[in-house]
């Protein structure tokens, strides 16, 4: 826009010869109330210090410096009406920022690499800040958000300032950081990102079984055992702990609410012919069945058949140290069913979560 008015002048003086333009009819300030489009974020960046234990997240000019009349930050967001497809810019023309409390974890898990995601809100015409650790929230709906204060656990929910109803927002940041302790926050940001950047869906896997695992004859369903389950580590930002030693399972410290496809792949057989074995994969900690296969068929070693599991679910509240696990069964008790990886070569993905509402 400030070009398309720099090329008119021109147009002009090209047309009538020198054209003077009066004194103070152009500034930053009035250029910068030119109208932009529904996702535009301009001149908006973040930095963030820590001190007495608290995350302090700042919102700056393209500068690093404070927004001001002559520099703002500006977004447009939706209209505060959902019946209603406009949009309008606010200008942030003063120093915002946002406190994270001591003993707000945000859902952050000790000395685990966490993503937290800065969100604009606008509250009746004014910028304010506010962080969640979910990432890309839908910015054509309305959000409400939580006051921000040491209780601050939840890595599902948005937290501002104030508590604020049924505003409109937008992504302006985020923030990857890693404290010893979850919740005292000692050591600054690891990384900051402006964007667009990629939404990453939350993704966890188990390690693959070093051998066979086996299960027994019995006719009901008993977990796998074997050299399966993961151990205390981080893949893609997420915290995952050690499973019951010896099950074939996947254990996650900490799960944001959400809509999660878990899956498990494997072979299965049954080591007498003529008898079948099932597999099925469950929710240990909910003790939810989420997928259920008869696959494993009769022979000394196989052949067997691919075992693949694959269940979707709403967790509709934060999951602590949650557990899945793959179980098999002889199906008429004859035989033992026995479950791996691999079989004439081929391998298989052990247990996966993918994050799939975001």
């Amino acid at each position: 826009m400030k070009k398309s008015i720099l090329a008119l002048l021109f147009a002009a003086q090209s047309a009538f010869g020198a054209y003077k333009i009066p004194d103070g009819s152009i500034t930053i300030a009035k250029l910068n109330t030119q109208n932009s489009a529904p996702y535009d974020i301009k001149d908006c960046t973040i930095a963030t210090s820590v001190g007495s234990n608290q995350l302090t997240i700042a919102l700056k000019n393209q500068a690093g410096n404070d927004p001001s009349t002559t520099a703002p930050c500006r977004v447009a967001f939706r209209s505060s009406t959902l019946a209603t497809g406009t949009y309008s810019d606010v200008n942030a023309t003063s120093s915002t920022s946002l406190v994270v409390s001591s003993g707000a974890t945000l859902g952050c898990t000790s000395g685990i690499p966490c993503n937290l995601y800065v969100y604009a809100l606008n509250n009746a015409g004014t910028i304010e800040l506010a962080v969640s650790g979910v990432a890309q929230l839908d910015e054509g709906v309305l959000w409400t958000s939580t006051t921000m204060s040491s209780s601050a656990t939840a890595g599902s929910q948005i937290y501002s300032g104030t508590g604020r109803s049924s505003k409109a927002i937008r992504t302006i940041g985020r923030i990857n950081i890693t404290e010893a302790t979850a919740g005292t926050w000692t050591s600054n940001a690891t990384s900051l990102t402006l964007p667009p950047f990629p939404f990453g869906r939350f993704f966890a896997q188990s390690n693959a079984p070093g051998g066979t695992a086996t299960s027994t004859t019995s006719t009901s369903f008993v977990a796998v055992t074997g050299t399966g389950y993961s151990t205390s580590r981080t893949l893609y930002g997420v915290a995952l702990a050690g499973a019951t030693a010896n099950d074939y399972a996947l254990k996650i410290a900490y799960l944001p609410a959400g809509y999660y496809r878990i899956t498990a792949t494997g072979h299965l057989y049954n080591s007498t012919n003529g008898f079948d074995c099932e597999s099925r994969l469950r929710d240990i900690t909910n003790n939810l069945v989420l997928a259920q296969l008869n696959t494993g068929v009769g022979g000394s070693s196989g052949p067997g058949a691919s075992s693949f599991l694959d269940g979707t679910y709403y967790y509709s509240a934060d999951q602590t140290n949650i557990q899945w696990s793959v179980e098999v069964r002889s199906t008429n008790g004859s035989g033992t069913c026995v479950y791996n990886i691999s079989n004439g070569g081929s391998s298989y993905s052990a247990i996966t979560v993918t994050r799939l509402d975001i």
